[in-house]
């Protein structure tokens, strides 16, 4: 089966309409498309960053008055590629993580919610590395949530050493950047247990992360 008969047949994820992004969306859809279609059927990006260059809003987390402002059109499609099992493997899918993350501020709470399932089947089915690192940054640097801790501790457990590696720099941003000493002090604990993993690789990144999150732990005191 080739890819286009991959998307054209896997189940589709519709968002809801908000009436506030077909008034107010001001990316450009149609490019978006075309330069996803170009990297999914040509292996080439180019357009895509391209179109990343131009449209994004460089929010990352700051949120705006506008929020909610990102095309539920263009999630939907994002989300979409992300659950095809042929097109989450490509070299360069990791570009759709980017969008999330450089958008975010103006993602509205739903939008939010509804990516958090999408992100962890990424982590899970991708063999890309920078799609998982960009899934527990996202994770750990951006939701900064009780939700977040559990999606990263589940992630940890259904993962092997190499993707594993990665999860202690989810529980290092939100000791870093949680808002409050109790999720903070409950990741820097998942730190902590991470030294005893059974591969050495994941306990070497857990002390080193361990180590610096002491100095963000104090700004509680």
């Amino acid at each position: 089966m080739s890819t286009q008969e991959s998307l054209d047949d896997s189940p589709r994820f519709t968002m809801p309409e908000t009436a506030f992004n077909r008034e107010c969306g001001r990316m450009n859809i149609r490019s978006f498309k075309q330069a996803l279609r170009q990297g999914i059927d040509s292996k080439t990006w180019l357009l895509m960053d391209q179109w990343i260059a131009k449209e994004s809003s460089l929010t990352y987390k700051d949120r705006l008055p506008n929020e909610g402002a990102f095309p539920d059109e263009i999630l939907t499609e994002i989300i979409n590629r992300l659950a095809d099992d042929k097109t989450v493997q490509l070299e360069g899918i990791h570009k759709l993580l980017l969008i999330i993350e450089q958008n975010w501020g103006i993602l509205c709470d739903s939008q939010l919610k509804t990516l958090r399932d999408p992100l962890l089947d990424v982590f899970v089915r991708s063999n890309d590395e920078m799609s998982q690192f960009l899934v527990v940054e996202i994770f750990g640097n951006f939701y900064t949530d009780a939700n977040a801790l559990e999606n990263l501790k589940r992630m940890e457990t259904i993962s092997n050493s190499n993707r594993r590696q990665l999860i202690p720099l989810g529980y290092y941003y939100i000791v870093c950047e949680a808002d409050n000493y109790d999720l903070s002090n409950r990741a820097y604990l998942e730190l902590v247990r991470m030294e005893d993993d059974l591969d050495e690789s994941v306990r070497k990144e857990a002390l080193y992360l361990k180590r610096k999150a002491e100095n963000c732990l104090q700004r509680f005191c």
